[in-house]
């Protein structure tokens, strides 16, 4: 099969005496030819290394002047296909006859359409939250991500300004978590460095004080309300560039 799609590809790189009173049709093997030098935006491989498209998927309907051709990206709801498409849309429409309307369907349209939706839906709730100055501290709400690359310095100590004591904070996290350091700390919460036992990831936890989120109970309830819409926001997003929520739990006190 390699064997054979390498003779068809020499054979439509190979120059041959063009006879101009006759219009030879186009044929996928010529599209493959034009597209597949054409490198990923995100790596330093063409699309054909990649395997992102191939011969078989171009289909060419010469008789109609249509074009039609199916990719895969590298990864599942890949944000790069979008661009994708629109080189190789672009490189059709310079390197084919006018004639030629071209077709390149996004993979997963439906799955992609929710992804942005779901996006657009997380933009619009950090617009709410930047409204509030309560809130504008809030802007990553509690969650259990991927721990993030830079320093983290040990455990302190509980200070006398009325904060949460380290050994408080472990009583709030499932047993399956060891907290190790601290990570950040902020002016209602704190991010620390956790380890999960069953298999020794690290992750990033952030706990929110509901009683430092606002000077009266109807002002941190509103707050609360907020932070608990932009959980229920992360739940649904599966993306490669925003935090993945691991985990998110409350308590009726603290």
């Amino acid at each position: 099969n390699e064997r054979r799609q390498a003779n068809r590809l020499r054979n439509a790189d190979a120059t041959s005496v063009i006879d101009d009173d006759v219009a030879d049709p186009f044929e996928a093997d010529e599209v493959f030819v034009i597209l597949r030098h054409i490198n990923d935006p995100e790596h330093p491989l063409t699309l054909e290394q990649l395997k992102v498209m191939s011969l078989e998927n171009i289909h060419v309907d010469d008789a109609n002047s249509r074009v039609k051709i199916y990719f895969t990206p590298t990864i599942q709801h890949c944000s790069m296909a979008t661009l994708i498409g629109l080189c190789l849309r672009v490189k059709l429409l310079r390197s084919l006859p006018p004639r030629f309307k071209s077709e390149i369907p996004q993979p997963d349209a439906e799955e992609y359409i929710n992804l942005r939706s779901r996006k657009g839906e997380l933009e619009t709730l950090v617009e709410e939250m930047k409204a509030s100055s309560e809130a504008a501290t809030m802007s990553e709400s509690s969650f259990v991500a991927d721990s993030p690359s830079h320093a983290v310095s040990p455990v302190r100590r509980p200070s006398p300004t009325g904060r949460t004591s380290a050994a408080g904070f472990r009583a709030l996290l499932p047993d399956e978590y060891v907290l190790e350091c601290v990570a950040g700390l902020g002016t209602t919460s704190t991010c620390y460095k956790c380890m999960r036992r069953t298999d020794g990831r690290h992750f990033a936890c952030k706990i929110i004080e509901k009683r430092k989120l606002a000077p009266s109970a109807r002002k941190r309830m509103e707050v609360a309300a907020q932070l608990r819409r932009e959980v229920e926001v992360l739940r649904r997003v599966d993306h490669p560039h925003i935090a993945k929520l691991e985990q998110s739990s409350k308590t009726t006190t603290t």
